[in-house]
């Protein structure tokens, strides 16, 4: 296990899912305990990133937002603020297929980078990635500016893009993320 911090990214509101998504049922477990079981390999410590207390009986921290409404961004930079190590692993709750080969292939990436974030058939997954504590400054002017895209802050900082390439990646796309109940049924299908 490496000296690293894993955030797993709940916040949002959850409006085109209608209810808690982190929470929901995917193949009778909650969505998020595939995001924890995965980062439970790899780092020493687990950040929940969410504005709801229900995630707490997992027995991790959660972390909450400062500013309401801001975004992916606002949960990751109080949860790097929050972690105890200066690298940090993160994902998202509802990307239950997401594998421990995508994670080893973002670990064993050089150094010397504000963040080293997937790329998967030629798409950059922001919220996939490992970002660097050093980086919270940026992160936080990015913030102050209102630009609260991820796709766009990445622009502002050092990054390598490190290439998920199909030999990774399992029989469903890893990437392949749950935003409403159909896209949850579709997955369930391939």
């Amino acid at each position: 296990m490496q000296q690293l911090s894993g955030i797993i990214l709940c916040g949002g509101k959850s409006n085109r899912f209608g209810s808690n998504k982190g929470l929901a049922l995917y193949k009778d477990r909650p969505m998020i305990s595939y995001s924890i079981e995965l980062m439970q390999e790899v780092v020493s410590e687990i950040l929940i990133s969410a504005n709801c207390e229900e995630y707490r009986h997992f027995g991790y921290t959660v972390v909450h937002d400062v500013n309401i409404n801001r975004g992916p961004l606002e949960g990751l930079i109080q949860s790097l603020k929050t972690a105890k190590h200066p690298r940090c692993l993160i994902c998202p709750c509802d990307m239950p297929n997401l594998n421990s080969q995508i994670f080893q292939a973002l670990l064993n990436t050089k150094k010397g980078f504000d963040a080293i974030v997937a790329i998967h058939n030629g798409f950059i997954e922001p919220l996939v990635g490992i970002y660097y504590k050093k980086c919270l400054p940026k992160l936080e002017k990015a913030l102050i500016n209102g630009n609260h895209k991820m796709l766009s802050v990445l622009k502002t900082l050092n990054v390598h893009y490190q290439n998920i390439d199909s030999k990774i990646s399992d029989m469903h796309d890893p990437f392949k993320n749950i935003n409403h109940l159909h896209d949850m049924i579709d997955n369930l299908s391939q």
